[in-house]
């Protein structure tokens, strides 16, 4: 392997580093901030927004049957 190459797996390990160290900030910081509340609510809004998309485009008995 070249320097070229060992030099984007530096660059991608790096960034990929960066994005966990940012996301852990980030969460820290939403947990201690007034939107906290939403954090509470996000697990059944995604099974909402799951069956939801998987409604659209369904006839009305399937919405009925859902």
């Amino acid at each position: 392997m070249s320097g070229a190459h060992w030099g984007v797996i530096g660059i991608l390990a790096f960034a990929a580093f960066s994005i966990r160290v940012l996301g852990l900030i980030a969460g820290g910081r939403i947990r201690a901030s007034r939107h906290a509340w939403v954090l509470d609510d996000l697990p059944g809004l995604i099974v909402v927004s799951l069956v939801a998309a998987s409604l659209a485009g369904q006839p009305l008995q399937t919405w009925v049957a859902a």
